[in-house]
């Protein structure tokens, strides 16, 4: 598959994954990036469209860093997200917005690294 394919079902991928559920729990319900107004959201958006613009430019090589960094911000989530439950940590249940994240994520890995 061509990277500007690749490229292109990533950034789609991690544009999705912002309005999805991450984590859902009881009493609080399900948190997405986007309902969660934290930053999140416009971090991802950021970096996304900062792909466009290289995948546009043909600029695969950099695409490496956007995805390290959506990868980064994405860990760096979840383990906030099991930390800030604390004891309730059993209570958290993922959901599948972290699917379209990682994915994205990795298949813009993918691209940047494919010759």
């Amino acid at each position: 598959m061509k990277k500007l394919y690749i490229s292109l079902i990533a950034i789609f991928a991690l544009i999705i994954g912002i309005f999805t559920p991450l984590v859902s729990a009881p009493m609080i319900g399900q948190i997405s990036y986007f309902s969660d107004a934290q930053g999140g959201a416009l971090f991802i958006f950021m970096l996304a469209l900062i792909s466009l613009i290289l995948t546009i430019n043909k600029y695969f090589k950099h695409l490496a860093i956007t995805a390290l960094s959506a990868l980064a911000f994405n860990i760096y989530t979840f383990i906030q997200l099991k930390e800030s439950a604390g004891e309730n940590v059993e209570l958290l249940v993922y959901e599948y917005g972290w699917i379209f994240l990682i994915l994205g994520s990795l298949l813009l890995l993918i691209a940047a690294l494919k010759k």
